[in-house]
């Protein structure tokens, strides 16, 4: 069981999850893929976390900076984001969170998201 973790390779995970630079809202959270989120994709833009890491001492916890006004391409219930690396097709991460409507040619918020890692 592990007790401990230095706090360079928290941000290395960090670091690989910022290579991000596009955002979706999602239909479904059962996504694993970059073509299941395509396929589940209602709608997204360009996104950056900026500089964010992990404390070096505490609880291991970052919040995701918010992103507004994404553009609604279909009409659909959001269930998860995803975090996408458009240049090279690739799904970094997927967050399942509470679900909201959204219709077509709207615009939506995500706000609130936070990464923790933990060691038990």
């Amino acid at each position: 069981m592990t007790k401990w973790i230095n706090n360079d390779a928290w941000n290395a995970l960090l670091n690989k999850i910022k290579t991000a630079d596009q955002i979706w809202l999602l239909s479904s959270d059962n996504v694993f893929t970059y073509s299941d989120a395509q396929t589940n994709k209602l709608g997204g833009k360009a996104y950056s976390m900026g500089s964010i890491s992990f404390p070096a001492s505490g609880t291991k916890e970052v919040a995701l900076p918010n992103v507004a006004d994404i553009p609604i391409d279909r009409s659909g219930t959001v269930t998860a984001v995803a975090f996408i690396r458009a240049a090279s097709s690739e799904l970094i991460m997927m967050v399942d969170v509470s679900n909201q409507a959204v219709a077509q040619n709207g615009k939506a918020d995500v706000s609130g998201i936070k990464l923790k890692a933990e060691v038990a």
